[in-house]
């Protein structure tokens, strides 16, 4: 359902938004050479949040210019409890390219702890993780796997 927005560009010639609005899938045209802001305020990420009601696993990764992000969660409903780790490096502006879309670009990020890619194909977004040292549990160093398939997209 595209709510009340039109196709089209996200941002216009100065940068500014060209129509706000609502929609339950992707509707505006997304493009970083479109942001006229300094580099140092530029901001992107996915998200992603995977859960049965009683356990959830989330995985972030963002460019925000001054910085990018590698994080993963661990939620536990039941208890409850809450474990996230993060890989910070600074200072990258805009190294770890983003793309434009989430339908059609895919994040690859991978360091000596942290291996983390969102790959979209026609019918998918495979979602995989491998963080080292994710947290320590009786004394011991574990880590943390994830490699989960979406396929049931919600509208909303």
């Amino acid at each position: 359902m595209r709510g009340n927005l039109k196709p089209g560009k996200l941002l216009n010639e100065k940068g500014h938004l060209i129509q706000s609005g609502w929609s339950t899938e992707l509707v505006k045209d997304y493009s970083r050479k479109d942001i006229t802001a300094s580099k140092w305020r530029i901001k992107e990420w996915d998200y992603y949040i995977i859960t049965n009601g009683e356990i959830a696993v989330a995985l972030t990764f963002a460019e925000n210019s001054y910085m990018s992000l590698a994080s993963a969660s661990f939620l536990d409903f039941t208890k409850p409890s809450y474990k996230t780790t993060s890989e910070i490096k600074f200072f990258t502006f805009g190294k770890n390219i983003m793309p434009n879309s989430t339908e059609n670009g895919n994040i690859i990020y991978k360091s000596k702890r942290v291996s983390m890619s969102f790959i979209k194909d026609n019918e998918s977004r495979k979602l995989q993780c491998s963080f080292d040292n994710f947290d320590k549990v009786n004394g011991k160093n574990i880590a943390l796997k994830v490699n989960v398939s979406l396929t049931d997209f919600p509208k909303d």
